[in-house]
């Protein structure tokens, strides 16, 4: 039994580190489309009397749910995998 643990133990670190690097692409895309929102967000409270007085309330509802959505969907992406693994490789991502 402590050979067979001690044989698979580097093929399942191997697993777990290439996982991992994926999991790494999609917190790099959650970083950036953050990033993203918030500059959306503050471009929006600053242009707030130009967007009220041209009447482009709706279409900047509607810019912000797509933005949102998209920011949303690669949180919970980039969220899943490492929490899978959580806390045994939480020190490999951070």
């Amino acid at each position: 039994m402590a050979w067979f643990t001690v044989a698979t133990t580097p093929f399942i670190l191997i697993i777990s580190l290439v996982i991992m690097k994926k999991a790494r692409i999609y917190l790099d895309k959650q970083q950036d489309k953050i990033s993203d929102l918030n500059g959306y967000v503050n471009e929006q409270i600053n242009g707030e009397k130009v967007i009220i007085t041209n009447g482009l309330q709706e279409e900047s509802v509607q810019s912000f749910k797509n933005t949102i959505t998209m920011s949303v969907t690669l949180c919970l992406r980039g969220s899943f995998i490492p929490e899978c693994f959580s806390p045994y490789y939480r020190e490999f991502l951070y």
